[in-house]
């Protein structure tokens, strides 16, 4: 009962924190958001960790810790991208897409073998991609493909993810990569300034900063809440259903907050690709094994 309200919690977390990130993209640009997006959670951390005398910060595996925050900057780059230019859903439902990848991953780089059942899940929820989104510019659209991309880059953070979790507490792990992330996210500012170049117009007001800081708690609360769920079950495949509560509240503060419409292809497509990963990761051929979405 605890890890469905922990998950429930954190997945909402996710909503909110899109919905806020779609907000502020009116007033700050992109740059700005996604510097800021890591920069200000890593200052939460390190006041967080340095009021804790006994944390341990010592980490192993420094190269996954490493990898992981490259692929956390780009996944999240690519969901705010995702935000700004497409519906709340259709950002959300692309970025919790990260299950559908996760096999294939696994399969490339642990050779892991999986099940008929899982692979043919696997063709059905890609199905389910074009018909949600109902383009009609043509499916590789610019939005569509780096929605795609957020969800591909979040399921490999979350397999470097998984294997720090084993010989590493959560906060070590979040608090570097918060850290490694915001850095990296600096890299652009500064090799191209001319293309992206801060925009500090939108950010005299405290509303902006307010608002900011409501997404840098909304990060961490995700982080935390969606641990204690897993801590708290034997295999997160249980957990998968409370997962699509995001596109649920998504679906929700898009139509009441920001007008978006949602068709029948919309739902018929979310029930899809929702109904796949969560057969799928029920019928995985190893079921030990956790798919983090």
């Amino acid at each position: 009962m605890m890890a469905n309200l922990y998950m429930a919690i954190s997945c909402i977390c996710v909503a909110l924190s899109a919905a806020f990130a779609r907000y502020l993209s009116a007033d700050i640009n992109t740059t700005t958001l996604v510097v800021l997006r890591f920069a200000l959670p890593a200052i939460l951390l390190w006041w967080i960790a340095c009021l804790q005398p006994r944390i341990n910060f010592h980490i192993k595996d420094k190269k996954s810790v490493l990898l992981r925050s490259i692929f956390v900057l780009l996944s999240q780059s690519a969901f705010i991208y995702s935000i700004i230019h497409s519906t709340l859903l259709t950002a959300t439902l692309l970025f919790m897409t990260s299950p559908l990848f996760t096999p294939i991953l696994s399969r490339l780089i642990y050779r892991r073998k999986y099940s008929k059942t899982t692979w043919g899940c696997l063709i059905l929820g890609f199905i389910g991609v074009p018909v949600t989104l109902n383009i009609n510019s043509g499916i590789l659209h610019w939005a569509t493909i780096i929605g795609l991309g957020a969800g591909f880059f979040n399921a490999c953070s979350q397999l470097y993810f998984h294997k720090l979790s084993q010989h590493n507490n959560n906060m070590t792990i979040n608090l570097y990569s918060y850290t490694l992330t915001a850095l990296f996210s600096l890299i652009p500012t500064t090799l191209f300034p001319k293309l992206l170049s801060f925009s500090v117009s939108g950010l005299n007001s405290p509303k902006t900063w307010l608002i900011l800081l409501a997404i840098s708690m909304l990060g961490i609360s995700n982080q935390v809440f969606r641990s204690k769920a897993y801590h708290r079950i034997k295999q997160a495949t249980y957990l998968a259903p409370m997962m699509y509560i995001a596109v649920i509240a998504s679906a929700t503060i898009g139509w009441f907050i920001f007008n978006e419409q949602l068709g029948l292809r919309n739902i018929l497509g979310s029930i899809i690709i929702i109904s796949s990963i969560i057969i799928m990761l029920f019928t995985q051929s190893n079921p030990n094994k956790r798919q983090l979405a």
